[in-house]
C-alpha cells in the first residue's frame, strides 16, 4: 500500500515526518444527502486533495509525482522541523461510531502495529459518539508506544465551510508528526487530551471533548505547547505489542431513584463478569436498599468485578459517606477519578487477561496502567483502612478480660 520505501532514498525520507491516517469513518468525512449526513466512501481523500491548507500539491508532485496513490503534505508555513507527509488508509466499509465493536478496536490497534516501523506517528479519525471509548481502548491495547497515536474527528463535516474537522486534522497531524508525546491522545478544538481521561461533553459544540480531572497534555497557540508534567512515560527500549483479547461480558449499571430490584439483579447476573456502577455524587448508593446490596454481594462473591464510578463529570468517588463505605466493604472497587468510559474499557481489557488471576485483576483495576487514574487516592484509602485496623487492634489490647 505504501510505496515510499521502493523509490525514495533514505536520506530523502529522513527530511519528512511520515504520518499514517487511519480514516475509520465519522462525521469528518461525511457529505449531506437529502438533508442528512451519510458516509461517503472515497470522498474524504478528494476533499483533502482539493484543500491547499491540507495538501501542498506542488511539493507532492515534486517528490511523489510518479506514484499512483500519492500521499498528502501539510503546507510549509507550519513551524515544524520536518515537512509532514501523510498517507490515508480509508476503512472499507466506513464505520459509524455508534456501531463500534470490540473487534473494531482490535483491528485499529493491529493496523497501527502492522505499519508501526514505517511511520513516525499515527492519526485515527473516528466518529465522535464513541470516540472516548475507542481512544481509551487503544491506550490499553497498545503497549510500549514510542510514537504518538492521535485520535480525532469532527462535529461538522470537512466539506462544510464552518467545519471544525479542518483544524482538528491539522492539529492531529502536527502532534503525530512533530511532537514527542508517546501515548494515545485525543486532539479536539485546540487541545490535546489523554485518551483515557476524556469524555464527550457536548453533542453540538466544536469543543465537544474535555478532560475533567486532569489538565490537557498540550494546547494549540500558533504552535503546540506540550505540558510535559502531564505526559505518561512509556517503558523505554521495549518492543511494541498489541493485545488482541477483550472481554465482552461487561456492562454499566446506572443508578437512579426507585430502581427496581430486578433491574439491578439482571445487570449483575451471569454471564456478566464485570460491572461499572454509575453511582450518585462521590460514590453513594441508597442506604436503605438491602436488595441492592444483596445483589452486589452475590455478584462479588461469584467472582464478578464491580467498579464504582460517579455520575458526575468531574471529581472522584470515595468512602467519606456511610453509603459509599458500605459498598466498598462489600467488595466493590472504587474507580477513584476514572471516567465511566475508561472504567468500562479497562474492565474489558483486564478481564481478557488470562495470565492474571482474579485477585490480580482486581488489584490492577486500582492501578494506573496508562495514566487513567490517580493512584494516590487509592493509596490514601488503603492507608486509612490500615490505620483503622491498627487502631482496632490497639483497642482490643485494652479491653477488660
Amino acid at each position: 500500500m505504501f510505496l515510499f520505501k521502493t523509490f525514495m532514498k533514505k536520506d530523502e525520507m529522513d527530511n519528512f515526518a511520515k504520518v499514517l491516517v487511519l480514516y475509520t469513518g465519522g462525521t469528518i468525512g461525511m457529505k449531506k444527502k437529502n438533508g442528512t449526513y451519510v458516509p461517503a466512501p472515497n470522498e474524504f481523500g478528494n476533499a483533502l486533495r482539493n484543500d491547499p491548507t491540507l495538501d501542498d500539491k506542488e511539493f507532492i508532485d515534486a517528490y511523489f509525482g510518479d506514484v499512483k496513490d500519492q500521499p498528502y503534505c501539510l503546507p510549509s508555513h507550519h513551524e515544524t522541523k520536518k515537512r509532514i507527509v501523510y498517507w490515508l488508509n480509508e476503512y472499507d466499509p466506513l464505520l459509524d461510531s455508534s456501531d463500534i465493536k470490540l473487534d473494531d478496536w482490535i483491528k485499529i490497534a493491529k493496523d497501527i502495529e502492522k505499519y508501526y516501523n514505517d511511520f513516525d506517528g499515527f492519526v485515527v479519525l473516528h466518529g465522535t459518539d464513541t470516540l472516548a471509548y475507542t481512544a481509551s481502548a487503544l491506550s490499553f491495547l497498545i503497549d510500549n508506544l514510542s510514537k504518538p497515536v492521535v485520535v480525532s474527528g469532527a462535529q461538522i463535516a470537512i466539506v462544510e465551510e464552518d467545519s471544525d474537522g479542518h483544524d482538528n486534522l491539522i492539529g492531529a497531524l502536527l502532534v503525530a508528526g512533530s511532537c514527542n508525546v508517546p501515548e494515545v491522545t485525543v486532539y479536539f478544538d485546540g487541545k490535546l487530551l489523554r485518551a483515557n481521561r476524556c469524555v464527550k461533553l457536548d453533542s453540538i459544540s466544536t469543543g465537544a471533548f474535555v478532560s475533567p480531572n486532569v489538565d490537557p497534555l498540550a494546547v494549540m497557540d500558533k504552535v503546540i505547547k506540550v505540558n510535559e508534567k502531564e505526559e505518561f512515560k512509556q517503558p523505554e527500549n521495549k518492543e511494541l505489542s498489541v493485545t488482541d483479547k477483550l472481554c465482552e461480558n461487561v456492562t454499566i449499571l446506572y443508578m437512579y431513584p426507585f430502581i427496581q430490584t430486578q433491574m439491578v439483579e439482571t445487570a449483575l447476573q451471569e454471564p456478566v463478569e464485570g460491572v461499572v456502577i454509575k453511582s450518585y455524587g462521590a460514590g453513594n448508593l441508597p442506604s436503605n436498599r438491602e436488595d441492592i446490596m444483596d445483589a452486589i454481594k452475590k455478584a462479588v462473591n461469584r467472582g464478578c468485578i464491580v467498579v464504582n464510578t460517579s455520575q458526575c463529570v468531574k471529581g472522584h468517588v470515595h468512602t467519606n459517606y456511610e453509603t459509599g463505605k458500605m459498598i466498598h466493604d462489600a467488595g466493590v472497587i472504587f474507580g477513584a477519578d476514572m471516567t465511566t468510559e475508561t472504567a468500562f474499557v479497562k474492565l474489558s481489557y483486564i478481564l481478557g487477561r488470562d495470565d492474571w488471576d482474579l485477585e490480580m485483576k482486581k488489584r490492577m483495576m486500582t492501578k494506573s496502567l496508562k495514566g487513567e487514574v490517580d493512584e494516590r487516592e487509592e493509596e490514601e484509602k488503603e492507608n486509612e483502612d490500615s490505620a483503622e485496623i491498627n487502631e482496632e487492634d490497639k483497642m482490643e489490647q485494652y479491653k477488660p478480660v
